[in-house]
């Protein structure tokens, strides 16, 4: 399994996660 398919699936959707967390506290619960 390439690295890049490893971080596209894994690393991506966490750090969207996160930004959603810290830049939109008030879009989720």
């Amino acid at each position: 399994m390439p690295l890049n398919m490893l971080i596209n699936g894994i690393a991506v959707p966490i750090f969207t996660y996160l930004i959603v967390r810290i830049t939109g506290p008030r879009c989720k619960p």
